[in-house]
Protein backbone atom coordinates (compact mmCIF):
# COMPACT_ATOMS: atom_id res chain seq x y z
CA UNK A 1 0.00 0.00 0.00
CA UNK A 2 2.92 2.39 0.51
CA UNK A 3 3.41 2.73 -3.25
CA UNK A 4 -0.17 3.96 -3.67
CA UNK A 5 0.50 6.76 -1.19
CA UNK A 6 3.62 7.78 -3.12
CA UNK A 7 1.64 8.32 -6.30
CA UNK A 8 -0.81 10.66 -4.64
CA UNK A 9 1.93 13.07 -3.59
CA UNK A 10 2.96 15.94 -5.82
CA UNK A 11 5.87 14.84 -7.99
CA UNK A 12 8.65 16.75 -9.62
CA UNK A 13 8.89 16.50 -13.40
CA UNK A 14 11.68 13.93 -13.14
CA UNK A 15 9.90 11.45 -10.81
CA UNK A 16 9.43 8.13 -12.61
CA UNK A 17 7.98 4.74 -11.69
CA UNK A 18 8.89 1.39 -13.16
CA UNK A 19 6.45 -0.71 -15.15
CA UNK A 20 6.20 -3.14 -12.21
CA UNK A 21 5.43 -0.33 -9.74
CA UNK A 22 2.69 1.06 -11.98
CA UNK A 23 1.18 -2.42 -12.42
CA UNK A 24 1.10 -2.83 -8.63
CA UNK A 25 -0.46 0.59 -8.08
CA UNK A 26 -3.15 0.05 -10.72
CA UNK A 27 -3.63 -3.60 -9.72
CA UNK A 28 -3.25 -4.88 -13.26
CA UNK A 29 -0.70 -7.10 -14.97
CA UNK A 30 2.57 -5.86 -16.43
CA UNK A 31 1.25 -6.99 -19.81
CA UNK A 32 -1.68 -4.58 -19.42
CA UNK A 33 0.70 -1.73 -18.62
CA UNK A 34 2.70 -2.52 -21.76
CA UNK A 35 -0.54 -2.43 -23.75
CA UNK A 36 -1.46 0.93 -22.16
CA UNK A 37 1.99 2.26 -23.07
CA UNK A 38 1.36 1.24 -26.68
CA UNK A 39 -1.97 3.10 -26.57
CA UNK A 40 -0.25 6.24 -25.28
CA UNK A 41 -1.99 6.34 -21.88
CA UNK A 42 1.21 7.41 -20.10
CA UNK A 43 2.58 10.48 -21.90
CA UNK A 44 6.24 11.18 -21.26
CA UNK A 45 7.17 7.52 -20.71
CA UNK A 46 10.69 6.48 -21.70
CA UNK A 47 12.28 3.16 -22.48
CA UNK A 48 15.88 3.20 -21.33
CA UNK A 49 18.11 0.13 -21.67
CA UNK A 50 15.02 -2.04 -22.13
CA UNK A 51 13.26 -0.72 -19.00
CA UNK A 52 10.17 1.47 -19.06
CA UNK A 53 10.12 4.59 -16.91
CA UNK A 54 6.66 6.08 -16.48
CA UNK A 55 6.15 9.59 -15.11
CA UNK A 56 4.41 9.50 -11.74
CA UNK A 57 2.37 12.50 -12.88
CA UNK A 58 0.94 10.42 -15.78
CA UNK A 59 -0.17 7.76 -13.30
CA UNK A 60 -1.69 10.47 -11.08
CA UNK A 61 -3.57 11.86 -14.09
CA UNK A 62 -4.89 8.43 -15.04
CA UNK A 63 -6.01 7.74 -11.47
CA UNK A 64 -7.73 11.12 -11.36
CA UNK A 65 -9.63 10.38 -14.56
CA UNK A 66 -10.63 6.95 -13.26
CA UNK A 67 -11.90 8.30 -9.94
CA UNK A 68 -13.80 11.16 -11.63
CA UNK A 69 -15.56 8.79 -14.07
Amino acid sequence: MEKVRLVHRKHSQDAYLTLTEVATILRVSEKSIRRYLGQGLFPGSKKIVGKWLIPASAVDDLLGKTVAS
